[in-house]
C-alpha cells in the first residue's frame, strides 16, 4: 500500500534530491543528524509537493475550513486507514522530548518548518483583511482545545465567504518557505550537518525571501531547541 501513497513515494524522492545536493558524510549515514535531517526533509518535500496539487489544495481547505492545524491532509504525513498516519507534522516535539531514533529526532525539526508555513499563512490573512488579527495573537506552538476552537472561529466563516483568497496567502506561505528551503540546503555540509547548523542557514536564506518569515523561523526553531 506504501507504493500507491503520494506522501510516501515523495518522501522517498526527497531522499534522493538531497542526496543529490550534498551527498553522504564520510562516516556513514548514521553520522550526527544526518539521518533524522534527512528524514525531515524528506517529509518536508512531500508535505510541500502536496501543496503544489491545486484540487488537493482546495480539499484541504475545504475540509478544514482553512484552519491548517486540524487534523487534515497536509500535517498527516503518509495517512493510512482510519485516524492513522506515520508522521504528524503539526507536533509540539521539542530537541530535549525525542530519542535518538531517527524518525523521532525528525520531529521538531518538521514541526518548525510547518509551524512556519502556517504563521506565514496566519499572518498574510490578518493583513489582506481575511481575518481577524486576533488570529497572530495565538501561539501556535502549543495548543489546547480552546486555541484550536478560537483559530477555526477566527477562520471557518471567512473562509467559506472568500476560499480563493485563503488558498491565495497558502500559495504564498508555500513559495516563501519552499525557497528558503531550496536555498539553504545546497549550502549544507554532509560531514559537518547538525540540526543547529541547518536551522542557522534556513534562517540566513529566509532573510533574503522575507525578513518576517526569518523571525518566524527563528522564534519556531528556538522553541523546538534547534537554535
Amino acid at each position: 500500500p506504501y507504493a500507491l501513497n503520494f506522501d510516501v513515494i515523495a518522501h522517498e524522492v526527497g531522499h534522493a534530491i538531497l542526496f543529490s545536493l550534498f551527498g553522504t558524510p564520510a562516516g556513514g549515514l548514521t553520522q550526527g543528524d544526518f539521518g533524522p535531517f534527512h528524514e525531515a526533509s524528506s517529509d518536508l518535500v512531500s508535505l510541500l509537493s502536496f501543496l503544489n496539487f491545486d484540487s488537493g489544495m482546495d480539499r484541504l481547505l475545504r475540509h478544514c475550513d482553512g484552519n491548517l492545524l486540524v487534523l487534515n491532509e497536509l500535517n498527516r504525513i503518509a495517512e493510512l486507514t482510519g485516524d492513522r498516519q506515520i508522521r504528524l507534522a503539526s507536533n509540539a516535539r521539542r530537541m530535549s522530548e525525542v530519542t535518538a531514533e531517527i524518525h523521532d529526532r525528525s520531529r521538531p525539526f518538521t514541526g518548525a518548518v510547518f509551524d512556519t508555513i502556517v504563521d506565514v499563512y496566519h499572518a498574510a490573512l490578518v493583513h489582506e483583511g481575511l481575518a481577524d488579527e486576533r488570529l497572530v495573537g495565538i501561539d501556535i506552538k502549543d495548543l489546547d482545545q480552546s486555541d484550536m476552537q478560537r483559530i477555526s472561529d477566527l477562520t471557518s466563516r471567512a473562509f467559506r465567504a472568500r476560499p480563493f483568497m485563503f488558498k491565495s496567502m497558502l500559495i504564498r506561505a508555500r513559495d516563501e518557505v519552499a525557497l528558503a528551503l531550496a536555498q539553504a540546503w545546497p549550502r549544507l555540509d554532509a560531514d559537518d550537518l547538525s540540526f543547529e547548523k541547518a536551522a542557522a542557514l534556513v534562517v540566513d536564506a529566509s532573510d533574503r525571501v522575507a525578513p518576517m518569515l526569518a523571525e518566524k523561523f527563528d522564534e519556531n526553531f528556538s522553541w523546538r531547541e534547534i537554535l
